[in-house]
């Protein structure tokens, strides 16, 4: 399945829209102005409030709870582009020192199509640096982030635009994976330190 549920589309676009408005406490206010305004609606119909307003929080913390286990629901990534990483891109990485750590689909809940591919490299004596493919073909985006900043913008400023707008946007899996790798070894040299 490459969506939420149908009875779950609105529910996810309801914690959505307080995500966008407050995203430290939006479940919180999400539960609770849609529990006050069940509570209303109950006692509206002649249900006492004493028995209302608990039944609407709680029905609504319930609601809660299935709509953030749905969140957790994840697609898988594209096969073919995971493949081409882990042939042509992981050898010019590991003489870096990074090993391929392991991807995440997009979430299914979401608009967003964002797959999530993950190389580390560790650094004396508890650290560790980061590289952060992320790939959204529905958008037809890609970038490619390191703890200096995102690779294409870091090639823009260096000059070389052509690479920078390649590896900004996606196309085929061995492409876009030929991309990166022209872009990595193209990457200034203080970035892999």
């Amino acid at each position: 399945m490459t969506s939420a549920p149908i009875w779950l589309r609105p529910i996810h676009r309801w914690f959505f829209l307080w995500e966008d408005l407050v995203p430290s406490v939006y479940r919180v206010l999400a539960v609770g102005v849609a529990g006050v305004a069940s509570a209303v609606a109950l006692a509206a119909i002649g249900i006492p409030p004493v028995i209302g307003v608990p039944a609407a929080v709680a029905t609504w913390v319930a609601i809660a709870v299935v709509q953030e286990h749905d969140e957790r629901v994840t697609l898988p990534v594209d096969a073919e582009f995971e493949r081409q990483l882990r042939t042509r891109l992981d050898p010019p990485l590991a003489a870096r020192g990074f090993a391929y750590n392991g991807a995440s689909g997009p979430c299914r809940a979401r608009r967003e199509r964002n797959e999530t591919f993950l190389y580390e490299a560790p650094r004396p004596p508890d650290g560790c640096i980061d590289l952060w493919i992320h790939r959204d073909r529905a958008r037809g985006t890609m970038s490619v982030a390191l703890p200096g900043g995102d690779l294409a913008s870091l090639l823009a400023a260096a000059g070389d635009g052509e690479l920078a707008d390649r590896i900004g946007r996606v196309g085929a899996a061995e492409a876009d994976v030929e991309a990166i790798v022209a872009a990595i070894a193209a990457a200034p040299e203080h970035l892999w330190r």
